[in-house]
């Protein structure tokens, strides 16, 4: 398992806008999400 950057990164804002895609997109790839604060995780 590795981390996409692209994909696996996201901010709180995006989380909070879109928390049921992102728990779908984690249940489908297997992958953990890393949450960042201001751009830093």
């Amino acid at each position: 398992m590795s981390v996409s950057i692209t994909e696996d990164i996201k901010s709180v804002s995006d989380l909070k806008k879109n928390t049921h895609e992102i728990f779908e997109q984690m249940h489908c790839t297997g992958r953990p999400i890393i949450v960042t604060v201001n751009g830093k995780p």
